[in-house]
């Protein structure tokens, strides 16, 4: 689907679900809606009415509609409307070398070399200016459409984003609950439960919220101050959450939260969201008033809940039974008054009256589409075009497609039917290679010497203005070749044979072909120098990739070839072969720690966060013991981005010391680490792994205060002193970081834990009781009762 027919779909979306909306929100209005089943019905179907309309008027073409609008123009460079006649799999790649810039770079002086990922982003960026410039050009040329498009993704994927930050919260509110023992509470939960044929519902206590709320998998949290009200007002609250359960309203919940995220674009979705919300509320409040017999007990706890609210702690994903945006006091005058709306379902002509307003939409809406106009646009001058056919496999295909400096290098290889073409651009000539069957080749690679039967081969070269090619061929068994010079055949004189044996061996260094095989006769015939003059030769990474890895899989290098080999290797610009070919020389190789030093700066080039992990793991024995590797070693996993994968590289340097120095220079490395998890994670690896706790007490205490989730905090700091006891600076360390800790809860259980392990000692005595005097009441007195040292 291009990019103007998917802004086409969406625009149709964006029509079809904001007139259904509209429609449900003016017969809302006027009152021909009043049943609260019925409205809640034809929300839902509006709100997911407008995907399923736009979607069937695709299926559904022979229907006739009222007409297709085209709105506005998207204007495509020049030459796309052309290139959209040939097969969808053609691709373009564009060059435009600029004389005058070459010129001028060649008489300005050298730079002064750079090292890390600025010089890996210097080696992989065009270097003369026009390239900056065709970029940017693409980027200001992009259609309207394409820019639409671009901003609908990025604001799905930030309330994408929010969706599941949601759902970690929810796992994050089930992990905190406490499971009831009260047995009068659990008895009176269970009959409710069978009550309202809600069987299987659990419920939990969590102080920290100050709602109850049901979440998905037929559970309900409810929080200490509920559990304390009168019997008739708990029941009357419980019996909502579990009209909640019956209804489904957790699972809805997160499904329409789910598809708004995708379709924020349409109008009116988050209003239909907060309606169907505040529906559910209602209905769930007729539920319960009409099963307890008692709206005044459910308005009673929506009064408390109203007080507090303003401390209101919940996932995105639950349903409670008060938020801070729902109609709470219109809820409350209802059961006050004693007239909760009535629990009738709608009629069958109710319900079928969104469905037809839904098939009647798909008939009379329109649909829209953007209308594509080829923008007319003179040609660049001395501008070459790169085309590439993409073939349709049956197997996998490998595809590479690098552009380094001047060059442009195009693999396509199909192992099916060993078709393999390649297309090869740089400032002094363009190659192309399309060779379909088995090649073989002189010993000397001066020409193909053998094909498969029905193979076929072409190599065509232009350079200098010469434009020469050889083709292949198989008749009555023998190879056949006919050579062309401009497109002119001619006898396969001297020249030529001259030719073909200068362009045989750059087709094999290119592709790879036959790459084990060439290593060896290279070594064979002078050695590692010879194997490295042939790997400074190739351009693409894969290949290099290839080669070195056949050269030190079968031959031990000495530390001089190792060192000149990193620096071909440091010539690698795929993060994917880069690391494949460091981890390969660091299993096989027996590096020094010189060159182990520049193994790691070579891999400080890599970009992705995950090829670095994976190398820092890998290399993460070897580098633990030394200080300069371990200095080095460090600083690459201070480079990655990705906080998950910088965890995983610091837990594998974790597991292979107990030295409180090495453990501490591990603990600076995850200052930058912004998850609270990821960091905790590490803190309490580094804990586990430490045989002496109280050494690395100060500073993984000082770590654990720039972790801003008082839950996280806690259990690493737990972790530390499940490792073992703590003397008076480790203590006092301990105990700055609980004073950070905002929530009581979590704080009361750390000194509790800190009271059975600190040492006897009125300094920390002293401290202890300070931190704990910041708590509420009924926190404090546990605190100090753990250290005995309860008031009055």
């Amino acid at each position: 689907m291009t990019s103007a027919s998917m802004t086409g779909f969406l625009l149709t979306v964006i029509l079809h679900g904001g007139s259904l909306m509209l429609l449900v929100w003016l017969l809302e209005r006027t009152g021909l809606l009043r049943l609260v089943a019925a409205r809640e019905w034809a929300w839902r179907t509006a709100l997911l009415g407008g995907l399923l309309s736009a979607g069937l008027q695709i299926l559904l073409v022979p229907i006739p509609v009222l007409g297709n609008i085209s709105i506005l123009s998207v204007s495509e460079p020049a030459g796309a409307s052309s290139l959209a006649t040939e097969s969808p799999a053609v691709s373009t790649a564009v060059a435009a070398p600029a004389k005058a810039e070459s010129e001028r770079r060649a008489e300005a002086p050298p730079s002064s070399p750079r090292s890390g990922k600025a010089a890996k982003a210097d080696r992989t960026s065009p270097v003369n200016t026009p390239v900056h410039s065709t970029w940017l050009q693409r980027i200001l040329h992009l259609a309207w459409s394409q820019w639409l498009l671009a901003a609908w993704f990025a604001a799905s994927l930030l309330l994408l984003a929010g969706w599941l930050r949601g759902a970690f919260s929810l796992r994050d509110l089930l992990r905190r609950a406490v499971p009831l023992t009260d047995v009068d509470i659990l008895q009176e939960w269970n009959a409710l439960c069978i009550g309202m044929q809600v069987e299987q519902a659990q419920i939990a206590q969590l102080d920290e919220i100050a709602s109850p709320i049901a979440l998905p998998g037929c559970k309900v949290l409810v929080p200490g101050w509920l559990l304390r009200l009168p019997a008739r007002q708990r029941r009357a609250a419980l019996a909502h959450e579990l009209a909640h359960l019956r209804r489904g309203d957790p699972y809805w919940r997160a499904a329409l939260l789910l598809w708004r995220s995708v379709f924020c674009i349409v109008p009116l979705s988050g209003f239909a969201l907060r309606r169907l919300d505040s529906l559910a509320e209602l209905q769930c409040d007729a539920h319960a008033a009409q099963f307890t017999g008692d709206g005044r007990a459910l308005a009673e706890c929506l009064a408390l809940c109203i007080e507090r609210r303003s401390d209101f702690c919940r996932s995105d994903l639950a349903v409670a039974m008060a938020t801070p945006n729902s109609p709470l006091v219109q809820r409350a005058e209802l059961l006050l008054e004693g007239t909760p709306m009535s629990l009738s379902q709608p009629s069958f002509l109710s319900r079928c009256a969104p469905v037809f307003a839904l098939a009647v939409s798909v008939v009379l809406l329109p649909s829209l589409s953007p209308r594509v106009v080829a923008a007319v646009n003179e040609p660049t001058a001395k501008t070459e075009q790169i085309v590439v056919i993409d073939e349709t496999a049956k197997t996998e295909k490998i595809r590479k497609s690098k552009s380094t400096g001047e060059v442009s290098i195009h693999i396509d290889s199909d192992a099916f039917d060993d078709h393999m073409r390649v297309r090869l651009r740089d400032d002094v000539r363009s190659l192309d290679v399309d060779s379909k069957g088995k090649l073989g080749f002189n010993a000397d690679e001066s020409d193909i010497a053998s094909l498969s039967e029905r193979g076929t081969a072409s190599v065509e070269e232009t350079r200098g203005g010469v434009t020469r090619r050889i083709e292949y061929s198989v008749a009555a068994g023998k190879l056949q070749r006919r050579y062309l010079k401009n497109g002119n055949e001619q006898t396969l004189d001297a020249e030529a044979q001259q030719w073909i044996a200068a362009i045989i061996p750059a087709l094999l260094r290119e592709t790879g072909i036959d790459a084990e095989a060439r290593v060896e006769r290279f070594f064979a015939r002078g050695g590692s120098a010879a194997v490295f003059a042939e790997i400074a030769q190739i351009t693409s990474d894969h290949t290099r990739a290839a080669y070195i890895g056949f050269l030190v899989g079968k031959h031990e290098l000495n530390q001089e070839d190792l060192g000149r080999l990193l620096t071909l290797v440091d010539g690698i610009d795929s993060d994917y072969e880069l690391r494949n070919v460091l981890a390969n020389m660091f299993t096989t190789q027996k590096l020094d720690t010189q060159r182990l030093l520049t193994l790691l700066q070579v891999a400080a080039h890599i970009d992705s966060d995950y090829e670095s992990a994976e190398l820092l793991v890998a290399t993460a024995h070897r580098s633990a013991a030394d200080p300069a590797l371990r200095a080095a070693w460090l600083a690459n996993a201070k480079a990655v981005d990705s906080d998950y994968e910088r965890r995983r590289a610091l837990q594998s340097m974790v597991e292979e010391t107990a030295d409180p120095q090495m453990l501490s220079d591990i603990l600076d490395a995850t200052d930058s680490i912004e998850s609270d998890y990821e960091k905790r994670e590490v803190l309490s690896a580094i804990a586990v792994q430490s045989k002496d706790a109280d050494a690395i007490a100060p500073s993984y205490a000082k770590a654990t205060q720039r972790i801003g989730s008082d839950y996280e905090r806690r259990i690493a700091l737990m972790s530390l002193l499940n490792a073992g006891k703590l003397g008076h600076a480790g203590a006092m360390a301990v105990l700055d970081a609980a004073a950070g800790i905002e929530s009581d809860y979590e704080c009361r259980e750390l000194l509790v834990a800190i009271a059975r392990r600190m040492p006897n000692d009125a300094q920390v005595r002293a401290r202890y009781l300070e931190v704990a005097a910041k708590l509420s009441d009924y926190e404090r007195e546990q605190a100090q009762s753990a250290i005995g040292a309860v008031n009055g």
